[in-house]
């Protein structure tokens, strides 16, 4: 298993993303500006979500959420090349930002 930190967007941890394939899924930017995807299938155990303290939780995490992610690395060879997929298996919020809300959106 592998690590790794970073902010958080296009999280589907909770409930699966299914635009196209159902899976559950995040994407995380590291600082040096690297985007990795991270997926799990939903025929699988849901992604564990731990908060700052390892404890279990139950939320969405909003866009702008600094995490690390915890995956397993498989390498998939066929016809066209070598592919690496990223096997989401939990995720820890490491610094939760504030949600915007009517109430606080917008002020000074």
């Amino acid at each position: 298993m592998a690590l790794i930190t970073g902010t958080a967007t296009q999280s589907f941890i909770q409930q699966p993303n299914t635009k196209f394939n159902p899976r559950y899924q995040i994407q995380v930017t590291t600082e040096d500006g690297v985007d990795h995807l991270f997926r799990k299938n939903i025929n699988t155990e849901q992604p564990l979500l731990f908060n700052k303290h390892d404890e279990l939780i139950q939320q969405e995490i909003p866009n702008g959420t600094k995490v690390t992610v915890k995956y397993h690395e498989h390498h998939i060879e066929n016809k066209f090349g070598v592919y690496t997929f990223k096997e989401l298996m939990a995720v820890r919020i490491d610094e939760e930002i504030e949600k915007v809300t009517f109430e606080n959106c917008y002020e000074q």
